[in-house]
């Protein structure tokens, strides 16, 4: 019994609509009914009920039986081991630009030494990649929102603190604790992390307008060298900020929500990326893992 056709039936049964359905896995429908006939034909029975007019798709009885052994099938072939000539040799990633450098670059350098993969970078607008991943066009996103969209599986991969960062010529051994009562909202360089970020942001220095923002750490760290100034970054961020200019980090008295990232895939993964992506979620936590802040001021 064909993986496709295992999960074509399975598809069909979430979406109750052959149309839904061939949109997921990227198929004309014709392919779709064919599919299903096929499927049918192998197991001598019908597994939906066929009525002229009728939009959903319903379950035979048999059909809802067989629904759960099509599950466990499923699952025994994402688990087999695929030799190196049916693992596909690129990858398709989406990532916002805050985790772009230098974490997802080591990763993907790392995927092409040690795989011979050929990762393929890109940045979309959160909005516009999660339709990318239902429709198939990219493989995996990096994302810090969640949206409920068809197809997609969101997965959250860590959270991680902000800092307050300031330039400093002599820096402490540790790191103080300050208010946003003590920061001039005048001299932030403002960076808009999340949305709940910004919900935090409004709320704390809601009378004072923006007045400097770059989307980019990079610019953020020139701008830090004009000692006025200071900027909130994500735990990773700042730690990378700090080995490269003298800064005094701050934590956060009464601090935003931890920042989150999740991980997007396709629901329905083509079997060939499964070990790419793995390989990728594994590596990337273990990069992040890196830069810790607590690592910077052992006790």
């Amino acid at each position: 019994m064909e993986y496709q056709l295992l999960e074509t039936f399975i598809v069909l049964s979430e979406v109750r609509n052959i149309t839904k359905c061939a949109h997921l896995l990227y198929k004309t429908q014709p392919t779709i009914t064919k599919r299903l006939q096929q499927l049918e034909s192998e197991l001598g029975y019908a597994l939906l009920v066929r009525e002229k007019g009728k939009q959903e798709i319903e379950l035979t009885p048999r059909g809802i039986v067989f629904l759960e052994k099509a599950k466990e099938l499923y699952n025994l072939y994402n688990e087999l081991s695929l030799s190196s000539q049916e693992t596909a040799n690129s990858l398709l990633i989406s990532c916002i630009a805050s985790f772009q450098t230098p974490f997802i670059a080591n990763v993907c350098l790392q995927m092409n030494q040690e795989l011979g993969t050929h990762p393929f970078v890109y940045t979309y607008q959160t909005h516009d990649v999660y339709k990318l991943i239902a429709n198939k066009q990219v493989d995996l996103a990096i994302v810090s929102d969640v949206r409920n969209e068809p197809g997609v599986a969101c997965e959250q991969l860590f959270s991680q603190p902000y800092f307050v960062v300031k330039y400093c010529e002599n820096p402490t051994s540790e790191i103080p604790l300050i208010s946003t009562d003590e920061l001039d909202p005048h001299y932030e360089l403002f960076g808009r992390w999340d949305n709940a970020f910004l919900y935090w942001h409004n709320r704390v220095f809601k009378n004072t307008p923006i007045q400097m923002m770059a989307d980019s750490p990079i610019i953020n760290q020139l701008w830090l060298k004009n000692t006025s100034y200071w900027t909130i970054m994500q735990e990773c961020t700042a730690y990378i900020v700090s080995q490269n200019m003298p800064v005094q980090l701050y934590r956060i008295a009464d601090p935003p929500p931890d920042r989150s990232c999740y991980l997007l895939t396709n629901r329905f993964i083509d079997k060939s990326i499964r070990p790419l992506i793995s390989y990728f979620k594994e590596q990337f936590l273990i990069e992040i893992n890196k830069y810790k802040i607590n690592s910077l001021f052992p006790k």
